[in-house]
């Protein structure tokens, strides 16, 4: 009980500081994620149309690879993203996935494709995904957020990669 109401009083002390600085928005949606144990600490973003994500960023091959594989789930706010060099059609699996996603296909910050309601696979040759046309990101969030918030193909894609400026 002490340790609780004394992660409470930092927490309401972390957010009286982003609140002056202008940042609350970030700070309540990752303080809502601590009782889930699916706390992702980033402030990375991606805006997909009107509704933020917090992310983390997969862009080396290693990071890639791995993806989300092995977590136990996704807060409906966060998500994956993956970043290339260069447009092409590069290729997804669900291989040691534990929970479902959408993926949302990204070239030049516009929603190209979208391949909802994927579910882990667990064949030795996993299906492998590929986007409808070349793509230079990738935004993988929980099973149902697209749905949920009426992501579509078009919409605008703005990228904010803190930890990179």
């Amino acid at each position: 009980m002490r340790k609780r109401a004394f992660l409470f009083l930092i927490l309401v002390l972390a957010a009286a500081i982003l609140i002056w600085r202008g940042r609350a928005k970030n700070f309540v949606e990752t303080a809502l994620d601590v009782g889930r144990d699916v706390v992702t600490v980033s402030e990375d973003q991606i805006k997909v149309g009107d509704d933020v994500f917090l992310v983390e960023i997969a862009d080396t091959s290693e990071e890639r690879t791995k993806g989300l594989s092995g977590r136990p789930g996704l807060a409906a706010n966060r998500g994956m993203l993956f970043l290339f060099d260069r447009p092409d059609l590069y290729g997804f699996w669900m291989k040691d996935m534990k929970f479902s996603i959408n993926i949302i296909w990204i070239k030049e910050n516009r929603v190209v494709g979208i391949t909802e309601e994927l579910e882990p696979d667990t064949n030795p040759n996993p299906k492998i995904y590929y986007p409808p046309t070349l793509v230079d990101k990738v935004l993988e969030v929980r099973a149902g957020v697209v749905r949920e918030r009426n992501i579509r193909v078009g919409d605008e894609v703005i990228v904010s990669l803190i930890q990179n400026q």
